[in-house]
């Protein structure tokens, strides 16, 4: 029985930001080696929260029983690269619902009580935007759909 320390190689993404990132790993092959790794050839896409790690993979050998000892680990034949960027869409997102959230509780005011219960609750002439007997609305996601659909249309969960 041979033992080897590079059977499997574990990737791990690690975002020290505060800000939580998107990423991009591209693998290549050298020219001059032959790499016994199974890699995605694609590449891998992600994301990172801020101050977070993940796993994003698992390189195994396909011949585990080759290699010489004292060769190169079949990681350094790989040329990995990695691309990240700071996840613009999830932070202009989230300051939209800070801002969202801002401005109701400022339409409310801080007192609460039954007038702070019913601002911002829905639309003020709900009875005719919910009315329509020929809709219904889904139980997941609360989207209308026509009174003869099986499943919704937006999240596809069954009637």
């Amino acid at each position: 029985m041979l033992e080897s320390d590079d059977l499997v190689y574990k990737l791990i993404v690690s975002n020290m930001s505060d800000m939580p990132i998107v990423y991009k790993i591209t693998f290549a092959e050298e020219s001059d080696s032959e790499v016994n790794l199974s890699w995605p050839r694609n590449g891998i896409k992600g994301s990172v929260a801020a101050s977070e790690s993940t796993t994003v993979a698992l390189l195994a050998k396909v011949r585990p029983d080759e290699g010489a000892p004292g060769s190169r680990f079949e990681l350094e034949k790989l040329k990995t690269s990695i691309t990240w960027k700071s996840d613009l869409e999830k932070l202009e997102q989230e300051e939209r619902m800070r801002a969202s959230t801002r401005s109701a509780v400022a339409e409310v005011g801080q007192s609460g009580g039954a007038a702070a219960a019913t601002v911002g609750s829905g639309p003020q002439d709900w009875e005719a935007v919910y009315k329509d007997p020929s809709e219904k609305n889904c139980g997941a996601c609360t989207m209308l759909n026509p009174m003869s659909a099986t499943s919704c249309f937006v999240c596809g969960t069954p009637f």
